[in-house]
C-alpha cells in the first residue's frame, strides 16, 4: 500500500515532532506481514521552503527517503489520488484548508491523522500556529476515518480533546499499560524504539484495517 504522510513545516517550533515522524515512517516501512507492505512518501505542506540546514538535518534522519518539502501544497495535493492513504502528523502548519477541501471532495479516500502534543508558546508566531491549529484541527477530525495520539491520558489532558467531537473514537498507539512509557516533552530522545515499533505496528493495522 501506498501512504502519502504530512509531516508539520516549521521545524523550529515542531522540532521533536518532525524528528519522531521521519523516524516513525521509517519503522513503519520496516513492517511486512501477509504480504503486505508499506511503501512511504514523506512531505511538508510548506508555509515558507526549508533551510539548506534542514534539508539536511532530514538527510541523516531518511537518508533514502524522498522528502517533498520544496513542492508547492497544491501541487503536492493534486497527487493524493496516486496514494491509498494519507497521514497527517499534528499540529502542523500549511496547506490546512487545502486538506480540508480534499477530504470533502475524496470522502472514501482513507484519512489518518496523529496528534503529538500541543503547540508550545515560545513566541508570538507560536500563538499563530496554535491559533492555526484551533481553527483547522477540529474541521480535520470531523473529516478524519480515524485520529490516535501516543497516550489517551496525555490527549484528554491536551487541546487535542478539545479538538474532537467524541474523544472516544481516538485510538492510542501505544494501549495504556505499556511499560516504561515516556510522551513527548520537546526532546526527541524521550520516545523509545521499542515504543516507536508499537505505534508502527498499531498504524500498519490500522492502514490495513481501513484498505479491507
Amino acid at each position: 500500500m501506498r501512504v502519502f504522510h504530512i509531516i508539520p513545516s516549521a521545524f523550529e517550533y515542531f522540532k521533536d515532532i518532525k524528528e519522531e515522524a521521519f523516524a516513525l515512517v521509517e519503522e513503519i516501512e520496516k513492517i511486512e506481514k501477509a504480504g503486505s507492505k508499506v511503501e512511504s512518501s514523506i512531505s511538508t505542506l510548506q508555509y515558507s521552503g526549508p533551510t539548506k540546514a534542514e534539508i539536511k538535518t532530514l538527510r541523516t534522519i531518511v537518508p533514502e527517503k524522498e522528502y517533498y518539502g520544496e513542492y508547492a501544497p497544491a501541487d503536492l495535493i493534486e497527487q493524493f489520488s496516486d496514494y491509498d492513504i494519507i497521514h497527517l502528523h499534528a499540529p502542523f502548519l500549511g496547506g490546512g484548508g487545502l486538506v480540508k477541501k480534499w477530504k470533502e471532495a475524496c470522502p472514501d479516500q482513507p484519512f489518518v491523522i496523529t496528534y503529538y502534543r500541543d503547540v508550545v508558546i515560545t513566541d508570538l508566531f507560536a500563538y499563530a500556529v496554535k491559533w492555526y491549529n484551533g481553527y483547522y484541527l477540529p474541521k480535520l477530525f470531523s473529516l478524519a476515518d480515524v485520529v490516535t495520539c501516543f497516550s489517551l491520558d496525555n490527549f484528554h489532558k491536551s487541546r487535542g480533546v478539545k479538538y474532537m467531537h467524541d474523544s472516544n473514537n481516538v485510538i492510542s498507539l501505544f494501549g495504556e499499560n505499556v511499560p516504561g512509557w515516556t510522551p513527548l516533552t520537546g526532546a526527541p530522545d524521550k520516545v523509545k524504539l521499542e515504543q516507536r515499533k508499537i505505534a508502527a505496528d498499531f498504524l500498519f493495522q490500522i492502514y490495513n484495517l481501513l484498505l479491507n
